[in-house]
């Protein structure tokens, strides 16, 4: 029962004292993506307190040692970082335009610019064009992974230094942004000589090579040094199983494809440095980053002699005099060099053809042309820039190729050589889905992996005998039967869900959505075909964006129908002002929806309060669409999804699998209902999982009379990356009820597991809303005990104890009265002549007993307050119940301008003050 807490309309705003807090900026205002766009050029100013910042950075450059200044990107400023001068060749760029490196936390421990730590600044040295760099990274990216680039233009102490490629530090934030939130593997850099040559087995001999940049403090080489290993010394035929499962082979290939076709041989390949390699914790196993990329287009000669006609015309199985045993070794295996020529055969068909190529070129081009021509301290002149475009310019040991014509000649050298050694392909695996939740279901209506296979030919071909396998070094894990047969031009579906006993064309094995590979073999054990792909989403297929097609990427899931390159727009994310409003507040739902292939015709918000579905039509905000949902009775649920269609009929739903699959959002009392009530990160012997493990937990509570549904919410243990981990669809919290998750990143386990573990050392835990944009209930906490927990008291409300015994999914101690007061507006601000503000007043009883008391509002600044404003009123609430109340407070045109507290006060008016909750509340001048 919800009982009402009525307040007398009284009082006035105590005047108030405005208090300045300095704090390390949270840069928010610009996102990384909006950072790395090779489509804008930002601005970016350092400030040094030392005039002669230039002599001091050169200074610093030999020990690596950062001088402090300020930093500006297009006018948001960050104070207190650190910067230095970096690079090796590029550092000998003439003039004040070195490379530099930018650290935001150097000098303020966790500042970022938008959660990285440190950015490049890169010179395009010995570059004329100023974008080799840029297009490198785009195609080793689209391939493979690599770092994201974006352009600026520097200025320091408000003197133009130059145009300059931002390009997104190799660190451990980098894996976390590229692979998964919860990666904290050991990330290698390749220096001078880092060849993956046999140097023995002690360590010392690896670390000058290869410098360990994460988890220094435990300075292990083991997984490394055991691939170098491997590599070196397994006999060829046991080259694949001997590394396998320690290498990811294939990333390796679609990278060295790449390489080769760029001839970017300042590079593992060219000079054996210029590299990382990861250990994904994710995949167990080791990564090929590509890294310094100004040098591509064939501009790197050092010691490397050229092919008759010059660079452009490398062989694609080019090898370097000097030992490289990723080349030499991986290619001597037979598999391998077959997957790498379809690589090199995938690129030609689709991302370097002359008219991919040159339009790419011309649209980074059009970008920079007019910060190049403005840039006075580039190496080259702006008339170099527009030749080096299409032509060789320069002379001597300054002579470099054309970028449109060394396209040209690239496709002249690689593709009869690589029409000669591949043969045509008739069978195809066209398309798979390694985390089906709700698009398709089997004959016993579960929805498993999938994998479709499409035959080309006019004649249908029968599969019986071929392997299929996940593991290329295992051809044989599930020898096909004659019921896989593949109609002509047609397809056949396959479900990988490990359970053969189901029928014939059930697997013994499923796809896992971390990332793998798949590889079809005929029966004399010759590859047929072959797919990799990285993580992936729910719900997202994986192939050919047509059918038997080189585009290899994200598809509409079109089993056993032809694939498509037409898709539907993107519904990328959905979010509401608040998840929980206060009764009768209205609520503005934001999305934000991207057309593909054709121009959007309507964007919806569809609700249903229980009555019924009602559409809302979105409009356009900016880059994003909004609806407002009307205001609803307290303790009001609805069901909502954003729907998206083009001008050709396709739609997309978020969530996917919509109406059936629906966000929720509940009218409260304008503050969440859902908490982080108690939490265990040293868990020795207290509590132990379904799978026996004694792991690290958190609880959450449910304040409200309603079952909460958490379809999309999200955990973590780090603020600045709020979807750290997502509620699984079906996952839901009763009325007043608790809820256990278990912290300790073992995703795999069943039941509900984070994909992170708490750290006993202390560190933060946040609860957000679906999307990760509302912010629900967070905790910073310090080192912990053994067996002890940290726990809220009053349950879900309260402060937040001292280590204490354990409580886990029941009440926390006795409980007793607590205020919540929730403005009306994220922001109060009142104008000069006077007005009111409208708030929530509400009173939680956590007893297991009815309280009673006296409430009153007032208003604190300083040193004193004002009181009542509102009130006092005498109230009672039932056992574990809440009462709730809309105010208004009027604030006369006399009060002064400023900036005040307005508290919610529960206790013996006169007597002791037992909860007090506020807000600010901002008077204009």
């Amino acid at each position: 029962m919800i009982r009402t807490l009525a307040l007398a309309a009284s009082g006035l705003l105590a005047a108030p004292v405005l208090a300045s807090i300095t704090r390390p900026p949270d840069l928010s205002t610009i996102s990384q993506d909006e950072l790395f766009d090779n489509a804008a050029v930002h601005e970016i100013e350092i400030l040094f307190d030392d005039d002669d910042w230039f002599q001091t950075l050169s200074d610093n450059y030999a020990s690596g040692t950062y001088a402090p200044g300020t930093f500006s990107i297009d006018g948001e400023v960050i104070d207190s970082v650190g910067v230095r001068f970096k690079g090796h060749s590029s550092y000998g760029h003439p003039g004040i335009k070195k490379p530099f490196r930018i650290k935001f936390g150097e000098y303020r421990p966790e500042q970022t610019l938008s959660g990285l730590p440190s950015i490049m600044l890169n010179n395009g040295f010995k570059d004329p064009t100023l974008i080799r760099e840029a297009i490198s990274y785009e195609l080793l990216r689209e391939v493979g992974v690599g770092s994201r680039t974006g352009f600026a233009n520097l200025s320091v102490n408000g003197d133009p230094v130059g145009f300059y490629t931002l390009v997104e530090t190799l660190n451990g934030t980098w894996a976390e942004n590229h692979f998964d939130l919860s990666e904290d593997g050991n990330l290698w850099e390749g220096e001078f000589r880092a060849d993956f040559t046999w140097l023995g087995s002690e360590q010392s001999a690896y670390e000058e090579r290869y410098v360990l940049e994460t988890n220094e403090a435990e300075n292990d080489y083991t997984d490394l040094i055991a691939l170098i290993d491997r590599l070196n010394h397994a006999p060829i035929a046991d080259l694949p199983d001997s590394i396998a499962a320690r290498f990811d082979v294939d990333t390796w290939l679609r990278h060295h494809a790449v390489q080769i076709t760029l001839v970017s041989l300042d590079s593992y390949e060219g000079s054996g440095h210029n590299y990382y390699v990861y250990r994904r914790d994710d995949q167990e196993r080791i990564v090929h980053i590509p890294w310094d990329e100004n040098m591509a287009f064939g501009s790197f000669t050092r010691r490397i002699a050229p092919p008759p006609g010059g660079f452009p015309y490398m062989s694609a199985l080019w090898e370097n005099a000097e030992e490289r045993p990723l080349v030499e070794r991986i290619l001597d295996v037979d598999l391998y060099r077959e997957i790498y020529l379809r690589h090199m055969r995938d690129l030609l068909a689709t991302r370097w053809t002359q008219e991919e190529m040159d339009a790419r070129i011309d649209r980074i081009a059009d970008v920079v042309r007019l910060h190049v021509y403005a840039d006075h301290n580039k190496q080259y002149p702006a008339s170099w820039f527009e030749q080096g475009l299409v032509d060789d310019v320069g002379f001597g040991q300054d002579r470099y190729y054309g970028l449109k014509s060394f396209v040209t000649r690239r496709i002249e050298a690689l593709a009869p050589e690589i029409d000669a050694l591949l043969e045509e392909q008739d069978l195809f695996l066209n398309e798979l889905m390694a985390d089906n939740e709700t698009t398709v279901s089997d004959e016993f209506g579960e929805y498993d992996d999938y994998l479709e296979i499409y035959n080309s030919t006019g004649s249908p071909v029968s599969l019986e005998g071929c392997g299929l396998t996940d593991r290329h070094t295992d051809p044989w894990r599930w020898v096909l039967p004659a019921a896989a047969a593949v109609p002509a031009q047609g397809r056949i579906v396959l479900w990988l869900d490990s359970s053969p006993e189901q029928g014939d064309l059930h697997a013994p094995f499923a796809l896992d959505d971390v990332g793998e590979e798949l590889s079809l073999f005929d029966p004399q054990g010759e590859l047929i075909d072959f797919l990799a792909f990285d993580r992936q989403a729910a719900d997202a297929a994986w192939g050919r964006l047509t059918d038997g097609s080189s585009w290899i990427g994200t598809i509409p899931a079109t089993p056993d129908q032809p694939n498509s390159d037409a898709f539907p727009p993107v519904v990328e994310r959905v979010t509401l002002d608040r998840q929980f409003p206060a009764p009768g507040r209205e609520v503005v739902a934001t999305a934000a929806v991207t057309e593909t292939t054709a121009p959007l015709a309507e964007v919806e918000l569809v609700y249903d309060d229980g009555s019924g579905p009602t559409n809302l039509p979105m409009v356009a905000a900016g880059e994003e669409w909004q609806a407002i949902i009307p205001g609803q009775p307290i303790g009001t649920e609805i069901a909502y999804y954003v729907r998206a269609e083009d001008r050709e009929g396709r739609e997309a739903l978020l969530p996917a699998g919509a109406p059936g699959a629906a966000f929720h959002a509940y009218w409260f009392v304008g503050a969440s209902a859902l908490r982080i009530n108690e939490l265990m990160a040293d868990n020795a012997t207290t509590l132990a999982d379904d799978q026996g493990e004694f792991d690290d937990w958190i609880e959450l509570a449910n304040l409200s009379a309603v079952d909460i549904d958490l379809h999309g919410y999200t955990l973590t243990d780090d603020l600045a990356s709020p979807t750290r981990w997502i509620f699984p669809a079906g996952t839901t919290i009763e009325a007043g009820g608790y809820l256990l998750v278990w912290a300790d990143d073992d995703e795999g386990d069943a039941g509900l597991h984070a994909s992170f573990k708490l750290s006993k050392d202390g560190e933060q835990v946040g609860l957000f809303g679906p999307g990760g944009a509302s912010v629900l209930d967070t905790l910073s906490f310090a080192a912990q005990s053994t067996d002890l927990s940290q726990t809220r008291g009053p349950d879900g409300l309260g402060d937040w104890s001292a280590p204490s015994p354990p409580s886990p999914e029941s009440h926390n101690g006795e409980g007793g009265l607590v205020a919540v007061a929730a403005a009306d507006l994220a922001e109060v601000v009142v104008p000069a002549e006077g007005g009111s503000f409208r708030l929530q007043a509400s009173v939680f009883n956590r007893s297991a007993v009815s309280e009673a008391a006296e409430g009153w509002t007032a208003a604190r600044s300083g040193g004193w307050s004002m009181e009542p404003l509102l009130g006092p009123q005498p109230f009672a609430v039932a056992p574990l119940d809440f009462a709730t109340a809309e105010l208004v407070q009027q604030v006369p045109g006399a009060t002064p301008a400023g900036t005040a507290l307005y508290e919610l006060r529960l206790g013996e008016w006169g007597g002791a003050v037992e909860s007090e909750d506020d807000f600010s509340v901002t008077k204009s001048e």
